[in-house]
């Protein structure tokens, strides 16, 4: 443990915030490179109720936004249906084929 009036540096400390919404969203577009460029969400679950957690990038554009209903999300984008990634079991929203 450090004493009090010892520390790693005498400068003052940085802050940093990191906007992390879409990381989900992105990571499962480059893992399923069919997904790349379209606007997809990460729901918590995929019922009118469930809440989006990650849209990605291309989702934002069309006024998905983090904490948002299942439901409101597809007002957003009406072609929106969700359905389970099969590789990770997490419900997500992505325009239908």
């Amino acid at each position: 443990m450090i004493a009090n009036d010892q520390s790693f540096s005498k400068k003052p400390s940085t802050k940093m915030h990191l906007d992390i919404n879409s990381c989900f969203a992105t990571i499962e577009q480059q893992a399923n490179p069919h997904l790349r460029g379209w606007p997809i969400a990460i729901a918590a679950y995929d019922s009118p109720g469930g809440c989006i957690v990650a849209p990605s990038t291309e989702a934002k554009t069309f006024g998905v936004r983090v904490g948002m209903k299942v439901a409101e999300g597809k007002k957003s984008l009406p072609r929106f249906r969700g359905f389970n990634s099969r590789s990770r079991q997490i419900p997500i929203c992505t325009p239908e084929a």
